[in-house]
């Protein structure tokens, strides 16, 4: 994937009101959703294609914290077709939301944002929920009405 345009990076902040979507810290880079292969892409992103994070969250993306990325749509799988159907948990804001093209989202009460993720993810999305249960002692924030099976 090439990079992304001003505009798009300048719309991704904005959309997370310059703030990291998962930690809430207010210096922001562009993190690509989903990872495009070795040698590239010409696909230009839009900014379904992108969140903001922290430097630190952004790189942890990439390693020990995929799995919490995964399941809340900060990453996605290079075999998804559409980026656009995987929503996002916005964090420090408590909230799910589909992304747009244009910068802006739709609100997605969490038990629609958890069909998404199985739609799109079948019973993996499930699995890495109860990893990451696994892993942090307690059920992972995923919506104000909590886990939803």
């Amino acid at each position: 994937m090439t990079k992304p345009t001003d505009d798009t990076r300048q719309g991704t902040y904005r959309r997370e009101q310059w703030r990291c979507i998962r930690c809430g810290k207010n210096s922001v880079t562009y993190q690509h959703r989903q990872a495009d292969g070795m040698g590239g892409s010409r696909k230009v992103p839009t900014c379904v294609d992108g969140v903001a994070a922290c430097l630190w969250c952004n790189e942890g993306f990439e390693a020990a914290g995929q799995t919490e990325a995964l399941v809340y749509g900060w990453k996605v799988r290079r075999w998804v077709t559409d980026a656009g159907a995987v929503p996002v948990f916005n964090k420090p804001l408590r909230l799910w939301a589909q992304l747009m093209p244009d910068g802006g989202v739709r609100i997605l009460q969490p038990r629609d944002a958890h069909e998404a993720m199985r739609r799109a993810y079948g019973s993996e999305w499930d699995r890495w929920v109860d990893e990451l249960q696994e892993r942090a002692g307690f059920w992972p924030l995923l919506g104000m009405d909590g886990r939803t099976r």
